[in-house]
């Protein structure tokens, strides 16, 4: 035969917890009250029957505090902020029932944790009197709910602790006033500056506490406004508010607020008027900045930069931005704004935005030109870079345009160019499109030999007969001046 207590509570030792019945059918075991009073049962089994109790219960002596119990029916309720009507009070007994005085209880409050409801008490542990009343006072604080109080007596060992529920109830209204969020008006799909907001008062009037007000929107289908939220508890001080965010459609209307509970059994209620205005676009400024050793220009929509790099455009505006290098410069990209790579850079206008183009210099190309001189002669090369004479070659970037013009020397004659496409005895134009290499041949003039030619001897009879004529003539011109 097996047998088996409680595991909690009151209860007992048992010795043994099981046996073998004697000759008569009988099996014997020692019970051994525990500390805690209270009845329970001991559970008797065997094989092959069904289970049976044994009840018993642990009594505490006369006089020692065994039970509690709350004086009044639960759950006591106070209004928010105020005192519980009446103190808190625990009766203390005994086995027998019996008020026990002296007894120490403790007090411990759980608030609710959905609303904060909770309560303040005058002391956290009390001392019954005469009559078994150990007793504090309690105030609600400003959150409506239900809470629960959890007592004990921490010097007994038969007494169990025990929960008791407390409630905080808000009082009600008579009045409700506007107080804040009337009239107003607001751009469409945006909140209202100010909440709205109503204070809730008794008919003395006195502020109501934890108090709902319900928010309600125009039932019209056009302008109206969200509440967030759509209903709202009253604070210390009476005051309800929720947000209100104007819909898409613009127009004036009205939301109204609404308590149900009342003093006089009556909803009382407000109206809010609200309008939703047509949206206000605004304006941002695009700043173009350029950056880089090179030079360019960028242009878009009111953006010739240059000289004009910043315009004032409405929000979500597109601007299509396009950047243009000068001779010598090339475009490396954009930064800013989202933009990047060398393409087109678009902008969209959802704040204030900055862009830069950076330009950098062309590392310029160059070719070398080369003269040569050849022939029999001599002479000189001129031209930009070229004295040649000492200087024959010369670094120039490409594209260059080289007049070279060739000088010969005394008793040298120019011949004419070869190379980079230049030929005949004129100048010589070459474009540094490559390498370059021009020749300007010089030959020597040749030498003229004239022969002597001998000159005839004439007879002397012939030499002597000329010599008279000669004389004669001079003289017959000397007599003719005379005459």
């Amino acid at each position: 035969v097996s047998f088996s207590k409680p595991a909690s509570g009151a209860s007992a030792t048992l010795a043994p917890t099981s046996g073998t019945t004697d000759g008569s059918g009988v099996i014997f075991v020692n019970a051994t009250a525990n500390g805690v009073a209270g009845a329970y049962q001991l559970l008797v089994s065997a094989p092959g029957t069904n289970p049976t109790v044994i009840k018993l219960n642990n009594s505490a002596p006369a006089g020692s505090a065994t039970a509690l119990a709350v004086a009044v029916s639960t759950p006591q309720y106070a209004y928010v902020t105020q005192p519980y009507s009446a103190p808190i009070t625990i009766h203390v007994t005994d086995f027998f029932n019996n008020p026990v005085q002296g007894a120490v209880v403790s007090f411990q409050i759980t608030p609710d944790p959905a609303t904060g409801a909770t309560a303040t008490f005058s002391a956290l542990t009390a001392t019954s009197n005469a009559l078994g009343d150990a007793q504090v006072t309690a105030t609600a604080n400003g959150f409506a709910g239900q809470y629960s109080m959890k007592v004990a007596l921490p010097a007994s060992p038969f007494a169990q602790p025990k929960s008791f529920a407390l409630k905080n109830i808000a009082s009600l209204p008579k009045f409700m006033a506007l107080t804040s969020g009337n009239p107003q008006s607001a751009p469409v799909n945006t909140a209202f500056a100010q909440k709205l907001r109503v204070k809730v008062t008794d008919s003395l009037n006195a502020v109501t506490p934890q108090v709902r007000v319900y928010f309600l929107p125009s039932g019209n289908a056009g302008a109206n406004a969200t509440l967030s939220p759509s209903s709202a508890l009253a604070d210390a001080n009476g005051f309800a508010e929720v947000t209100a965010t104007a819909n898409g459609i613009v127009g004036a209307y009205q939301v109204g607020a609404i308590v149900y509970d009342t003093s006089t059994e009556s909803p009382i209620t407000q109206l809010f008027n609200l309008t939703n205005l047509a949206a206000v676009i605004p304006d941002f400024v695009l700043t173009v900045t350029k950056s880089g050793a090179g030079t360019g220009s960028v242009t878009g929509t009111g953006i010739t930069c240059g000289a004009d790099c910043t315009e004032t455009l409405a929000q979500g505006t597109v601007v299509v931005l396009t950047a243009a290098p000068t001779a010598g410069s090339t475009f490396a990209g954009w930064s800013g704004a989202g933009c990047s790579g060398t393409g087109t850079c678009s902008v969209t206008m959802s704040a204030a935005q900055t862009v830069n183009a950076q330009f950098d210099v062309v590392a310029a190309t160059t070719f070398v030109l080369t003269v040569t001189k050849s022939g029999s002669g001599t002479g000189s090369v001129a031209g930009t870079g070229i004295t040649c004479g000492a200087d024959c070659t010369e670094t120039l970037a490409q594209g260059t345009v080289v007049v070279l013009t060739a000088a010969p020397n005394a008793g040298s004659t120019f011949a004419g160019w070869t190379g980079a496409g230049c030929s005949g005895t004129g100048t010589c134009s070459v474009t540094m499109s490559a390498a370059q290499t021009v020749n300007a041949q010089f030959n020597v003039l040749p030498t003229v030999v004239v022969a002597a030619t001998p000159v005839p001897t004439l007879h002397p009879a012939l030499m002597a007969l000329l010599t008279l004529m000669m004389a004669c003539a001079v003289l017959l011109k000397t007599n003719r001046r005379e005459q």
